[in-house]
């Protein structure tokens, strides 16, 4: 079997189990049945003993999703995402993984790694670039100078230290405008999209951003902050504009105006969110 065929079956890391003789007793709930899950609770018939055997794949492969959802999930993330989220949407759930659950695994792997030699000082190459970027953009004395830098310190450990939230804020600052502009486009004109839906279809482009992430981690101090930036913003731009169009049978004319207004009221509730983190710093934290 294809390496494709197995992550799109779920036979990545597992064999697929197969139907037993016989009838099997349920260790959960005590029931007989027919069968490979119980139809009552829906445990599997192949339950046994915690072992050092069986640890790693009961534990941490069902636990954190990579019994091939997990697996399948970010592949087809990045080469047909638009219609993952139309598949998951539909009611097409038991080979992905929950996109919220997909999302805090991935925040917390970006965490882990973070505070690894593999990407060297996060915070202080992020703060430095911040305070670069920000005296070349705007003159000030040495005084606003050093606010400026205490400000943008205070940001980054801010958002680092509650890296996961900082991503679910950003699903729910774009999960409004993107319901509002393409609530009723396309397939969702007859049965438009509810905001739950649009939340989980916005979980699946914040899971799309958290691997870039994931991935730009070693390149930190290696590579200019700002060809970084570029880089990863352009690529993430991208990913966005194939997701969507991906996910609505529209028109190339209706798609792109959909797509700037979306970009014009995402940018507005942004710039709203950063105040917000703004004025907490200040306020809370007695910044200046």
């Amino acid at each position: 079997m294809k390496l494709s065929q197995k992550i799109r079956q779920g036979t990545f890391t597992q064999k697929r189990i197969t139907q037993p003789n016989g009838t099997q007793h349920c260790l959960n709930c005590g029931n007989d049945f027919q069968g490979a899950y119980c139809p009552r609770c829906g445990q599997s018939h192949t339950t046994q003993r915690i072992t050092w055997h069986n640890f790693w794949r009961t534990f941490v492969m069902n636990g954190i999703g990579l019994q091939g959802t997990l697996p399948r999930t970010l592949l087809e993330l990045f080469y047909r995402p638009g219609f993952l989220i139309r598949d998951y949407l539909a009611g097409r759930r038991q080979h992905y993984i929950n996109p919220f659950r997909c999302l805090l695994l991935l925040a917390a792997i970006f965490i882990l790694l973070g505070n690894t030699p593999l990407a060297g000082d996060i915070r202080a190459t992020t703060s430095e670039f911040g305070a670069s970027f920000s005296q070349e953009f705007y003159t000030a004395s040495a005084q606003e100078q050093a606010a400026m830098k205490s400000m943008t310190d205070s940001m980054t450990g801010l958002i680092y230290a509650n890296f996961g939230t900082f991503n679910l804020l950003l699903i729910l600052v774009m999960t409004f405008p993107f319901w509002l502009v393409f609530r009723k486009q396309g397939q969702f004109r007859a049965q438009p999209l509810n905001l739950s839906e649009a939340a989980t279809s916005m979980a699946f482009v914040g899971c799309q951003n958290m691997v870039l992430n994931v991935l730009s981690l070693p390149f930190f101090t290696t590579v200019d902050m700002g060809v970084l930036s570029i880089v990863s913003y352009s690529t993430v731009i991208l990913l966005f504009v194939t997701t969507l169009w991906q996910m609505f049978d529209i028109s190339l004319g209706r798609f792109l105006l959909r797509f700037l207004l979306l970009s014009v009221i995402s940018f507005f509730f942004y710039i709203i969110l950063i105040y917000a983190i703004v004025f907490y710093i200040v306020f809370s934290q007695g910044v200046f």
